[in-house]
């Protein structure tokens, strides 16, 4: 039986594999990562990383509330990070690169990114009855990706 990969899970990978690259990575940078990853995921593969959450529209940018929330304590811990083992390479493919290219990047660029004018970010708030916290779409993220992301390679 597959074990179900749960946003927390991606959550703990990226700050397992960041390590592993030596970067350490704050939670605004976190959530943007995830973020990517989770782009990343409905452009190449047409389905996101995990089925429990989608990113959500806060003011900084895109946020997963529960990794936020449960991963909060553990990502000041850096002793406690072990890899979460997700037995899916296209995912652990995914994860690694996205550290390797945004892992570096300051929580400010990576806000400043998901504030593009037409991302998915702002298109959702820019969203006739928008409120903080409105789900950014997959369809948004998907074409969004596939647009100004993984043709950018």
């Amino acid at each position: 039986m597959d074990s179900i990969i749960t946003s927390v899970d991606v959550g703990k990978a990226l700050l397992f594999y960041a390590k592993e690259q030596n970067k350490t990575i704050n939670m605004t940078q976190l959530m943007k990562l995830e973020y990517i990853v989770y782009g990343a995921s409905l452009a190449l593969y047409n389905k996101p990383p995990f089925e429990n959450e989608q990113p959500q529209a806060w003011p900084f940018g895109p946020v997963f509330p529960t990794v936020r929330s449960k991963l909060n304590d553990y990502i000041n811990d850096k002793n406690q990070y072990e890899n979460p083992n997700l037995n899916n390479d296209n995912l652990v493919y995914l994860i690694r690169s996205t550290i390797t290219k945004f892992g570096s990047w300051p929580a400010p660029k990576l806000i400043d990114w998901t504030h593009l004018p037409n991302s998915p970010w702002d298109m959702t708030r820019r969203m006739f009855g928008f409120k903080w916290s409105d789900k950014i779409g997959d369809g948004l993220i998907k074409d969004y990706f596939l647009e100004n992301v993984m043709k950018k390679k």
